[in-house]
């Protein structure tokens, strides 16, 4: 999307965070937080901030194609919009047909927010110890998708590059 402004001037109370690429590079930094997690509290941390950085990014985006370009046709295309200027509505339409995994962050974002979620999605945590240790050694969390077991940091990753693909002018910077 070239329509994305590189600052947000709105974009107060973020301590500095001012562009939608800062979030994106955000994102990359709670999943490596996951895979380089060494406690099984920072493990889940890492993911779930994630997870709320990916679905907000729908704000930052959304906020970041200025009203000008809302007028642009190829958006209306893009989009899938005839006949009026596309909403905000339209563009989260468009950003769950083209990465599925987003309704996971909504429902993990609104879950952890608001405690439950009209979205049904089950999550698990599961961590292992090594025979005799009395140290978790191992943790993993799943994402319960349609009877199907995801691997939640394979979904944080999926999120992650979407955004970086849609929303960034560079290399991200971790």
């Amino acid at each position: 999307m070239e329509s994305i402004q590189l600052t947000l001037y709105r974009a107060t109370s973020s301590f500095g965070l001012g562009s939608a690429q800062g979030m994106v590079e955000k994102a990359w930094r709670e999943y490596s937080r996951a895979t380089q997690a060494t406690t099984v509290h920072d493990y889940r941390d890492a993911l779930i901030n994630g997870f709320i950085t990916a679905w907000h990014l729908i704000d930052w985006v959304w906020m970041g194609i200025s009203q000008t370009d809302r007028h642009d046709p190829s958006l209306n295309q893009l989009f899938g919009v005839s006949g009026r200027r596309p909403i905000k509505e339209d563009f989260i339409s468009w950003v769950i047909r083209e990465c599925p995994d987003m309704e996971i962050c909504q429902s993990i974002c609104n879950g952890t927010k608001h405690v439950t979620s009209d979205r049904r999605t089950n999550t698990e945590l599961r961590t292992t110890k090594k025979p005799g240790s009395q140290k978790l050694h191992q943790f993993e969390a799943y994402i319960e998708v349609e009877g199907v077991d995801r691997a939640a940091i394979d979904v944080l990753w999926n999120v992650a590059d979407f955004w970086f693909n849609q929303a960034t002018r560079g290399p991200v910077r971790l």
